[in-house]
């Protein structure tokens, strides 16, 4: 195969050692003999490759060339022979995140440093509308022994989408896959957020979250539609929160990779973990909400405070009340007779009700000893509670006050 792969390509890269095999492929460090760079070259035989495979590797050179950020590995070029489908990348000779992991256990401070960078290239894959689908520490290789640098790569399962739109092809590695996607459901660039989740609980914990050696698909699949996530004691609560922004199962509710930048545990600059659109909208409408209790409270307490007054005038204690059949009015000379109870009340002040031959009612309050003058449509009158009655005649306004009208006590 090397043989063919350096006759058809003539000459143009010196082969050094085999970096790794894929499914449908094998990688090669290699020595660009034009450009004397020490490249990755990606082989894939032609007669091997299935139409879809095929797809799926023309679109991964095709994706690459629109990707420029530096936690993503570059494309150096793409070549097509009689035999091969060639990928030039750049060469990442140091460990996988994986094999990180296998070797020592990580701090939190570290896990933060590479899931930052990990969100800072998946951003930037969204904002370019493309979805990885294949998120996982085997993916992800470091160029050099900074943290900082780890890269993705492998992209032979993205794929393109647009704003919106919903994806249903099933691909990718199952114990780091959606349950949207897992259960055959439509997807959108939130499953690689998913994927994220996972591999930040691999950081902090050494262990998959759900799987365990030996699960089969089926008990898999069960395990994670009732997870439960636990965590060790060393892990702090906003590892923690954010870890479960990340893995809502409803796609809506989980976090894009710019609001897991924005996260206090990624983001030590900030101390405000940042809402999804939807926590916002239900925020919005809970403000709403108590809002309209608020002044739907202080509506029926102004009706209860009404009320009670109304009640405590009309249904006063029994030696206050009228008798229930009040004496007929009388009229003297065009007279209104207003009655006011015999009894002299003992508390320090008398509730008066007043009645006039149109059916009008005037309640008042007089304190003791004190009188008071009140107005009635076109009738005044003065009275105290020394009285047992009062007589009013109506008032002309075109006369003066001196002759507006009579006042009778009885």
């Amino acid at each position: 195969m090397k043989d063919r792969f350096v006759k058809e390509l003539g000459n143009q890269f010196a082969i050094l050692s085999q970096l790794g095999r894929g499914a449908f492929s094998k990688v090669y460090e290699c020595i660009n003999i034009h450009t004397h760079k020490l490249v990755a070259v990606k082989i894939m035989r032609k007669y091997k490759l299935t139409a879809k495979q095929l797809c799926f590797a023309e679109q991964e050179s095709h994706i690459l060339q629109k990707l420029n950020h530096p936690n993503i590995i570059k494309l150096y070029g793409v070549y097509s022979t009689e035999s091969f489908l060639v990928i030039e990348m750049e060469c990442l000779k140091e460990k996988s995140l994986a094999e990180l992991i296998k070797k020592k256990s990580l701090t939190e401070e570290e896990s933060s440093i590479i899931m930052q960078t990990i969100f800072k290239a998946v951003y930037y894959m969204h904002k370019s509308h493309i979805i990885h689908r294949d998120l996982k520490p085997e993916n992800l290789i470091f160029a050099s022994k900074d943290l900082s640098s780890l890269k993705i790569a492998d992209f032979g399962l993205s794929t393109e989408f647009e704003l919106g739109e919903k994806l249903d092809t099933q691909v990718g590695t199952i114990i780091y896959m959606s349950p949207e996607q897992i259960n055959c459901k439509k997807y959108s660039e939130t499953a690689d957020i998913w994927s994220c989740g996972m591999i930040m609980y691999y950081l902090l914990t050494n262990t998959h979250p759900i799987y365990v050696s030996g699960d089969n698909l089926d008990r898999f699949k069960v395990k994670l539609n009732g997870a439960r996530w636990d965590f060790t004691n060393n892990v702090s609560d906003m590892a923690r929160d954010l870890f479960l922004r990340c893995v809502k199962s409803n796609p809506i509710e989980r976090y894009s990779a710019a609001l897991a930048l924005n996260h206090p545990w990624i983001n030590h600059c900030s101390n405000r973990i940042p809402m999804t659109h939807l926590e916002e909208v239900r925020l919005h409408q809970d403000k709403l909400k108590i809002k309209m209790l608020c002044i739907t409270g202080i509506f029926l307490t102004n009706i209860a405070i009404k009320s009670n007054i109304v009640q405590k005038i009309s249904l006063n204690t029994p030696n206050e009340l009228p008798p229930e059949k009040a004496p007929p009015t009388r009229t003297r000379n065009n007279l209104t007779s207003l009655h006011i109870p015999r009894r002299k009340p003992k508390s320090n002040s008398n509730t008066l009700k007043i009645s006039s031959d149109n059916s009008s009612l005037l309640v008042c309050d007089l304190p003791k000893g004190n009188s008071i003058t009140k107005s009635m449509g076109n009738l005044r009158f003065t009275g105290n509670n020394f009285y047992k009655g009062i007589h009013l005649c109506p008032i002309n306004k075109k006369k003066s006050p001196k002759s507006a009208g009579r006042l009778n006590f009885v």
